[in-house]
């Protein structure tokens, strides 16, 4: 806008003077639109931040809930780390971890620790002897492998399956390394 009034100012001989009063006057009502709608601007901007987190208090026993607002977190989740919105929210990754599942932003993940029963039983043809015999070639493995280590290098220097973890096992091991 203030170039267009200093072109106009360079070239106003051109215009005629009721062309030129018009031009005049709106580039002034511009201007003074542009200043207004810039002030409004900078007032929303000092009156602070959203609150993006708050405490709700429910009335029930124990500790108030946090409520983190659901459409800040889909737009940060795909922005920044979990641990990283809840340094920034200052609230527990425990805490913003349960608002994601609850809104339905974050799915659940799986147990990498589950336990199944096949996982858990020992197979039957594992043999129940002291001694190191061969194992059944088709049963899974709830071995022991005690690992003979070089106290220098730290280098595997004997290593021997057994199907128990005793400690005359053990020691025939060391000893016969």
């Amino acid at each position: 806008i203030t170039l267009l009034m200093q072109c106009y100012s360079q070239n106003a001989a051109i215009f005629e003077p009721e062309e030129a009063q018009i031009l005049q006057s709106s580039l002034q009502v511009m201007i003074l639109d542009i200043r207004a709608l810039y002030e409004q601007r900078i007032e929303a901007s000092h009156s602070g931040r959203p609150e993006v987190v708050f405490t709700e208090y429910t009335g029930r026993p124990g500790r108030p809930r946090t409520v983190i607002n659901p459409d800040f977190l889909r737009f940060a989740y795909h922005r920044r780390t979990t641990t990283g919105l809840s340094h920034f929210l200052d609230v527990p990754r425990s805490t913003l971890r349960r608002r994601l599942l609850e809104h339905g932003i974050a799915s659940p993940g799986t147990n990498p620790f589950a336990s199944t029963e096949s996982s858990m039983r020992v197979d039957s043809t594992i043999h129940s002897r002291d001694t190191d015999e061969l194992l059944d070639p088709e049963a899974p493995l709830p071995v022991q492998l005690p690992d003979d280590i070089h106290g220098y290098s730290r280098l595997i220097t004997g290593l021997r399956a057994s199907n128990n973890n005793r400690g005359q096992t053990v020691l025939s091991l060391f000893l016969t390394a």
